[in-house]
Formats: structure tokens, C-alpha cells, sequence
């Protein structure tokens, strides 16, 4: 059932023209309302001790922040009897919850047992996120982008099996992905184990990949990176440690069990598995880090238009590249109608390339100093401008 929207400068006017006098059929068709739902707010206010001969001045805040409460559906009326009943038996539910630490489902059987009546189980979820707080979420901070190619995040997933070509047996296919924290392109190593030298391999792809190597690594607590976990003091493989003293990265491994230690790579690893590995037929593990790189030059490395989460350039030279499209001096379509080059300025959004992207930022821009722009274009313009870290890095970080 879909509820209209209240809002408190509705009721105020509904309720001031009201008390000026006006009908209900007349003040809906003045605010463009039924007039079934004006008497109902006229019938709501008065219960809450609105007088038409008081004038104005009743519409205090106060009460009109009243009379918008009272207005939404399901907070006004008493409460039900299930929920009475959870309210009688509120010490054993709280018991039952913080000291027993038992599951709803385990306290919603003892109290049915206890009271001889069922309580719906909807209802004492309610009742527990209510008064106890139960399974309500925490309020989390969100922790800022480091700088453009300070960190890079690791960890391992296992994504499933492939069968080699010279080979009747499938083997398990591990993957090493690294996330840049910044820029949010990933890279995926594929390998059948996890020892020092599938790993330190998997690195020197990465730092390909990206053009340059990164200031800080977060790896997960693999046996090839970290052979002691601590909070403080990790003990890491003396090989893996000789490796990044030669490239000049420091290993900082996050904590056992701590995946918001590096919430950027945990989130890429079902993302690896579900879009990129599953479902696909691959000729052997060459035929699949193959595949993977182009996935993570297309699939992985898109352009996201939503406020915030642009996809980035990888490498200094994408970043030079975006730059000197958005400096060249081209002439925008400027006699062609608005909807063609809307249309055609959406299709190259869509491409997901930062190229045509620029164009059509380049283009807009331009072309709003020589003729009105229509409103599709000025806020597709709107959109490209929001991603204001489209040009402030350099290369992948």
C-alpha cells in the first residue's frame, strides 16, 4: 500500500486555510489535494485540540511537528497485544538476550513456552530493536582516501577450479588481488598455490599493471607474507621481506580477523569470484590471467558516474592522456539539434572510457558559452563536474 508524502509545510497550509475559513473542497483544489485527505487532516488536528476560532497562532512548531507524527502510518494507536505481552515479560527477553546470548528464535520458543501464547516473531524483533537495541548496526566513521599511490590493499580469494589442457585432473585456482585504496582499480593475480615465489610473481605483475610501485601495502595474513600474526609486532617472511626492502614498499599486515583493515580489497573479492570467474570456461591458467587482465582493464576499471566513486587512470601516461583531451581545441556540434548530441554524448558516457568521457566534458564545457545548453546537458554537464578526482591523480592509487 503506497502512503503520501507529509510534509509539515502541506499541513500548515492546509490548517491555516482552514482556519481562514475556506472549505475542504476548496482548499483541496487550491493545494491540489483530495478532499477526503483534508478533512482527514482537518479531523487530526482538531482530536489534538486545534480550534477554528483560536486563529493562526495554534500553529505552533510543536504542534505541527505533532500533527506530522501522528500523520504517518503505523505510529499512531495502541500497541497490540503480542507486543503487551513482550512488555510484561521484558526482564527474561533481556535476560534471555544479554546474558544467556540466545538467538531470538531460541527466546521466541521459551517465551511461547512460557506464556502458553505464540508472539509473532516480526513483532518481538520490534520489541527487541526497541528496547534493547538488539542487531541494530553500529555507527561507523568513514576512514578518508589515503594519498595517490600511498597504499594498495592485498588479499587472497579462492575463486574455483580449472582443468589444464594436458591434464584430465582440475586444480584449485587461488587469486591474489590488489585494490588501489584511491583510485579503486583492482588487479588479479591467478595462481594454483600460494608459496613465496606465486606471490612475489603476482606483485611484479601488479606493479606493471599500475606503473609504478606503491608506498604502503596492507596484506592479508597469508604464510607467504606473514608468518606470525600480531597486532603490533607481525613476524613476515624473511624472503617477502627481502623483496620489499629491494622494491621499496613496506608490508604493514592487517590484524587477524579485521576485515575493515582492508575494507577496499574485502569487498573486490566476491566481485572477482561472481563477475569475473564464475560461469566462464577457461583453456588452462594462461588462457585465464589472460582474461583477467582484460577484465580488470574493462569490466574492473569502468567509469562510475555516481558523485564520488569515479574510476580513476591507472597509470601517469592514462592521466596524460585525459589531460590532453580535455586541452585540445576542437570545435563542440554546435549546429546539430540538442537531442542528437545528447544522444550522441550518452553513448559515449556509456562506453565507460575516460576518452570519450573527457570529450563530452570538454564539449559541454564549451558549448555552454556559445548557446543555451538543454537541460539533459546541463545535467549531464553537472554530473561529469562533480568528479573532481577525474584530474587530480596521476596515475592509479
Amino acid at each position: 500500500m503506497a502512503y503520501w508524502e507529509v510534509r509539515v509545510v502541506e499541513i500548515c497550509l492546509i490548517l491555516t486555510l482552514w482556519l481562514r475559513g475556506g472549505g475542504k473542497k476548496s482548499i483541496g483544489l487550491r493545494v491540489g489535494l483530495d478532499p477526503k485527505t483534508v478533512r482527514r487532516y482537518v479531523e487530526r488536528a482538531t482530536s489534538l485540540g486545534l480550534r477554528r476560532d483560536g486563529g493562526v497562532e495554534q500553529l505552533s512548531d510543536d504542534f505541527l511537528n505533532a500533527m506530522a507524527l501522528s500523520l504517518q502510518p503505523g505510529k499512531s494507536g495502541p500497541r497490540g497485544e503480542s507486543w503487551q505481552l513482550c512488555d510484561e515479560h521484558r526482564d527474561k527477553i533481556e535476560d534471555w538476550l544479554n546474558v544467556d546470548k540466545l538467538k531470538l528464535t531460541k527466546v521466541q520458543t521459551l517465551l511461547t513456552r512460557c506464556t502458553g501464547k505464540e508472539v509473532p516473531y516480526r513483532t518481538l524483533h520490534r520489541f527487541a530493536a526497541a528496547e534493547f537495541g538488539f542487531r541494530q548496526r553500529k555507527t561507523t566513521m568513514r576512514v578518508d582516501d589515503c594519498a595517490p599511490g600511498a597504499e594498495l590493499q592485498v588479499d587472497f580469494g579462492r575463486m574455483g577450479f580449472i582443468r589444464e589442457p594436458d591434464s584430465t585432473e582440475r586444480r584449485v585456482v587461488w587469486a591474489l588481488i590488489f585494490t588501489a585504496v584511491f583510485s579503486r582499480h583492482s588487479f588479479v593475480w591467478l595462481s594454483h598455490r600460494q608459496t613465496v615465489g606465486d606471490v612475489i610473481a603476482g606483485f611484479e605483475a601488479a606493479w606493471k599493471f599500475f606503473g609504478g610501485v606503491f608506498g604502503v601495502v596492507i596484506p592479508d595474513n597469508l604464510k607467504a607474507i606473514v608468518i606470525g600474526a600480531d597486532p603490533l609486532n607481525p613476524r613476515l617472511n624473511e624472503a617477502f621481506l627481502e623483496y620489499a626492502k629491494s622494491r621499496d614498499f613496506t608490508p604493514d599486515p592487517c590484524r587477524v580477523r579485521s576485515p575493515k583493515d582492508k575494507p577496499r580489497v574485502e569487498r573486490t573479492v566476491p566481485f572477482v569470484r561472481e563477475s569475473f570467474f564464475k560461469g566462464e570456461v577457461f583453456l588452462g591458467l594462461a588462457d585465464a590471467q589472460q582474461r583477467a587482465e582484460t577484465w580488470c582493464l574493462t569490466t574492473a576499471g569502468g567509469c562510475d558516474l555516481s558523485p564520488g566513486h569515479a574510476a580513476l587512470p591507472r597509470s601517469s601516461a592514462a592521466a596524460a592522456a585525459v589531460f590532453q583531451v580535455l586541452r585540445a581545441q576542437s570545435k563542440p556540434p554546435s549546429k546539430q539539434t540538442w537531442n542528437r548530441r545528447y544522444r550522441t554524448y550518452l553513448e559515449k558516457i556509456n562506453t565507460g572510457s575516460l576518452h570519450d568521457i573527457a570529450e563530452v566534458m570538454r564539449d559541454l564545457s564549451r558549448l555552454k558559452y556559445s548557446k543555451a545548453l538543454s537541460f539533459g546537458e546541463r545535467k549531464m554537464l553537472g554530473a561529469l563536474l562533480s568528479l573532481e578526482r577525474l584530474g587530480s591523480a596521476a596515475w592509479n592509487c
